[in-house]
């Protein structure tokens, strides 16, 4: 998603305690106060900070909603369980978790508006950002099944398996009021990624008389 060690412009060397800070101040705001109240201005009163401080790491408060998303929620591949189920569902552990947390739930519906409403590359954070990084956390889970199972990764359509893990979890969090997700609803999405994974392996080749 959005490296926040990365300097949108050059210059003096940057203090990341501020970027932190605006972070930090950031998701506060948005939890207590609702995303609308997280102004530019709110924000760097919070964090002790100016709004050129603020223009000189992002370039709108929708903007650093990805990298507080990376923040809060670091993502990992997680350790090999032994089964492709307990790779996955560890997966999609991870996954609850971010749409649990009470700033995605409060930031998500206006941050999908912006994307929606704004310049093509607003989506970018997450249509080349969150989406690919976890494509590649489950190639590897993928990959590990390949060696342990044989499960033939080729045939396997990563759209729809990300489809299966992000889809119904980003619905819940757009539902207001909603309850949070459970082991009950992560085990239903690994039970159908699963699903998919076993009819999009090819048949084995009949035995020869």
């Amino acid at each position: 998603m959005i490296d926040i060690s990365t300097n949108r412009f050059s210059g003096r060397p940057r203090d990341d305690s501020i970027d932190l800070s605006i972070l930090d101040a950031a998701a506060q705001i948005i939890i207590e106060q609702g995303y609308g109240s997280a102004t530019i201005a709110a924000i760097v009163a919070a964090a002790g900070t100016s709004k050129p401080a603020f223009y000189r790491r992002f370039a709108s408060v929708a903007d650093l909603i990805p990298a507080l998303v990376d923040r809060r929620h670091p993502l990992d591949t997680p350790e090999p369980t032994g089964t492709l189920a307990g790779d996955l569902r560890a997966f999609q552990s991870q996954q609850a978790a971010i749409f649990n947390d009470p700033f995605v739930r409060a930031a998500m519906p206006a941050w999908l508006a912006h994307m929606h409403d704004g310049p093509a590359e607003a989506a970018d954070a997450f249509v080349k950002g969150f989406l690919p990084q976890r494509m590649a956390v489950l190639t590897e889970i993928l990959d590990r099944a390949a060696v342990r199972d044989a499960i033939v990764v080729d045939a396997v359509d990563l759209d729809a398996l990300m489809e299966t893990f992000v889809g119904a979890f980003l619905m819940r969090s757009l539902i207001p009021h909603s309850p949070p997700l459970d082991d009950v609803d992560i085990d239903r999405s690994v039970n159908l990624a699963c699903l998919l994974i076993e009819q999009a392996q090819p048949e084995p080749p009949e035995p020869r008389d």
